[in-house]
């Protein structure tokens, strides 16, 4: 096998798609830079734009195979809108500058507006988890509250349902189950000390059984059916009375113990049917777009304007473009829940999910909220500190604002943002490390952009998509802040100028001018150690590659050296006789090591189901 064809099987089929990726947008970049130069240098020209917003601008020259995917899209479009809109997405991820992007952009906002795919069976369970957890939260809340009152058997009894319900996780049904046997112990075995001293009193030295049940039983009858209870048990496990006896004493202090649990009165039957009922959960519906699913109210979720889905499915292909992320490429859109029961003020963010608290819902959908939680799920590398959580979704708000055309709000969120840094942070009379949340960070983060010029921050906004491809393609496995923001600040220096490094100093962060050589030599000897322990693998030393592998693979996790080490410790434990460890590692990083040839094959010596 040629060493190069071998080099690159060693990465395994992800690092061949990013390696294939970054050669591909050098090119595209080399290619675009004249056309860039040119669209900028037009200026005017443009079609004239509402207040607020960034003038429509033709498509400027583009690469072949911008121009091939537009193209495509364009025929398609002419048939099928539906069809067409996730090929000028795929446009709008494959182009390097922004004003091609944004040309792009409003080539699809003039489309016209269509239905979106149905929703999928996976996009249905998860609608039905999303409100089953809701519906849970809501539901175990009220019956804390319940309990909390003395209502117990009302208590118990949502508790009941709720481990019934459909979509609620295994973890939460057991935390069910331990509320009711709390429950249940109280309602049964937390007696006063008043009624532990009668049953104390009736039953004397249990010489005559029978009596002292009798004289329980009257006690229950006053509404102490504690009394009895204990005193059935202490019968049930005496040596003193005869075998029958004992028996029957078990058995009735079991079937009083169910009574008691089942004893529910009506004001409380009815006040957990109440809360069980209620019909806000019949109302909830679902509403579709290109990149979302929303959940909510029926009538509110259809009232969203279809312009305004196809805004934030934009936003959305944007904002995952600046990191370097599909947000539904796994065939799965995302999720928003407005949450008439959630009494907060805003949203919450991660992952795929965004949840909106009950006084935000009329907030309109393209606009900072959502582009603030959205920005929460598409920024998925670890922000170095807690503050910049928060501050990269404020940051992100903005680059949504300014991508969907909308500078003007962008300057003034920009604006807002920097002064709250300088103000709130820079300025304090008492300093400290710790960056704060929302708007000091985000100030921090927006350093490199320039303020009133919205032309030139599509230059700054391609250093940043550069930048975050960058910190996911470095991330290291570190828990210590100082040596996070060492690895951040160098790559932000790197690409944008060293005089951020400047910035990144006078604000507190532990710095200095020796990581614009440390850093690059640390991630030349991660490279080193890297091929270094592939050779090793891959020419039979498989004892000596294990540990330079496991640490370039615990070092560097998510990465593309990472996946490396992956494949090439598959390859090592393959030779150390570890099979399943090695499909183990195969089946993580997508490898096909198995498949057969289909026939039929004119050959007497040929299976024609011959295993590979």
């Amino acid at each position: 096998m040629l060493p190069e064809v071998r080099s690159r099987l060693a990465r395994g089929p992800s690092t061949l798609s990013r390696v294939t990726t970054r050669r591909l947008a050098h090119r595209l970049a080399a290619a675009l830079l004249p056309a860039l130069v040119a669209a900028l240098l037009a200026g005017g020209g443009a079609p004239a734009a509402r207040a607020g917003e960034a003038p429509k601008a033709p498509i400027p020259a583009v690469d072949e195979g911008i121009e091939r995917l537009l193209r495509e899209a364009r025929e398609v479009a002419a048939k099928d809108v539906g069809a067409a809109i996730p090929k000028f997405f795929a446009a709008i991820r494959a182009s390097i500058d922004y004003a091609t992007k944004y040309a792009i952009r409003d080539e699809v906002l003039a489309l016209p507006l269509v239905a979106p795919p149905p929703i999928t069976l996976p996009e249905q369970t998860t609608v039905v988890a999303r409100i089953a957890e809701e519906r849970e939260r809501d539901v175990s809340r009220k019956a804390d509250g319940f309990e909390g009152r003395g209502w117990l058997h009302a208590s118990r009894r949502l508790h009941i349902a709720l481990i019934g319900l459909e979509g609620v996780t295994d973890a939460r049904r057991k935390e069910h189950e331990k509320a009711i046997e709390k429950i249940e112990h109280r309602l049964c075995d937390e007696a006063t000390e008043a009624e532990r001293a009668e049953s104390r009193a009736i039953e004397g030295d249990l010489a005559k059984p029978e009596t002292a049940i009798a004289a329980a039983r009257k006690v229950a009858e006053e509404g102490r059916p504690r009394v009895l209870l204990r005193v059935l048990r202490a019968v049930a496990t005496s040596s003193i009375p005869d075998g029958a006896t004992r028996e029957r004493a078990a058995k009735d202090a079991e079937a009083l113990r169910t009574r008691m649990i089942e004893a529910i009165s009506e004001e409380e039957r009815s006040a957990a049917a109440l809360v069980w009922d209620d019909p806000h959960w019949g109302q909830l519906g679902t509403a579709l777009s290109q990149q979302f699913v929303y959940i909510g109210a029926k009538t509110f979720v259809d009232s969203i304007a279809p312009l305004d889905r196809r805004k934030l499915d934009l936003a959305c292909v944007l904002l995952g473009d600046l990191v370097g992320r599909d947000m539904t490429a796994d065939g799965q859109r995302l999720t928003v829940y407005y949450k008439e029961r959630f009494d907060f003020g805003g949203g919450l963010a991660s992952g795929k999910r965004i949840d909106i608290g009950k006084p935000a819902i009329a907030t309109p959908v393209a606009d900072s909220l959502h582009y603030h939680e959205l920005s929460h799920c598409v920024f998925d590398l670890g922000m170095v500190y807690p503050g910049f959580v928060e501050g990269i979704a404020n940051f992100g708000a903005i680059f949504a604002l300014d991508a969907m055309g909308r500078p003007v709000d962008a300057d003034a969120a920009m604006r807002a943002n920097r002064e709250s840094y300088k103000a709130d942070y820079l300025e304090r009379r008492l300093a400290y490390f710790r960056i704060q949340p929302y708007q000091p960070s985000c100030g921090f983060l927006l350093t490199p952009l320039t303020a009133g010029d919205p032309r030139a921050r599509q230059a700054e906004w391609r250093k940043y998509r550069h930048f975050f491809r960058m910190l996911r393609a470095h991330r290291v496995s570190e828990p210590r802040d100082a040596e996070r923001i060492r690895r951040f600040a160098y790559h932000w220096g790197e690409i944008f100028g060293w005089t951020t490094l400047d910035e990144a100093m006078r604000a507190r962060f532990p710095l200095s001018d020796e990581i614009k050589t440390n850093v690059p030599e640390e991630e030349r000897e991660w490279s080193e150690t890297i091929e270094r322990a592939e050779k090793y693998a891959f020419d039979g030393y498989a004892g000596q590659a294990l540990e330079p592998l496991g640490m370039v693979e615990n070092g560097h996790p998510g990465t593309e050296l990472a996946d490396r080490a992956k494949y090439a410790l598959a390859r090592c434990r393959q030779e150390l006789g570890d099979d399943a460890a090695r499909d183990e590692i195969y089946a993580y990083l997508g490898v096909i090591a198995k498949w057969k040839i289909c026939g039929p094959f004119y050959s007497r010596h040929l299976d024609p189901l011959l295993e590979v």
